[in-house]
């Protein structure tokens, strides 16, 4: 079992993480989309699953864990929704990535 040492350092460590990840998110703009997602409300889409390719399985695990669908699966709508959103994170991405390409 570990020491409360260990458990210390894996915790710091673990939040350094976070907090990096967190830090490129907001960068390259991907929280602002992740923001706008929440917002979306799966409730008004038409889920034809089977179209969508999901299961009643995968459905049913997480509507009876009290998981939006939204948040799990991916709704063609929703792209159409953030296409817009998603080309300017892309040319902001490529941007930052060539910036010192010279």
């Amino acid at each position: 079992m570990p020491s409360d040492e260990e458990k210390e350092s894996w915790t710091i460590d673990q939040i350094t993480k976070s907090e990096f990840f967190h830090q490129k998110l907001h960068e390259w703009g991907l929280l602002e989309i992740a923001y706008e997602l929440e917002g979306i409300k799966g409730e008004v889409f038409e889920w034809n699953r089977e179209e969508l390719g999901i299961t009643d399985r995968a459905w049913n695990k997480a509507i009876h864990r009290g998981i939006k669908p939204i948040r799990v699966f991916l709704h063609p709508d929703v792209l159409i929704k953030i296409q817009n959103e998603l080309a300017i994170t892309e040319c902001l991405l490529w941007s930052h990535k060539n910036q010192w390409v010279g």
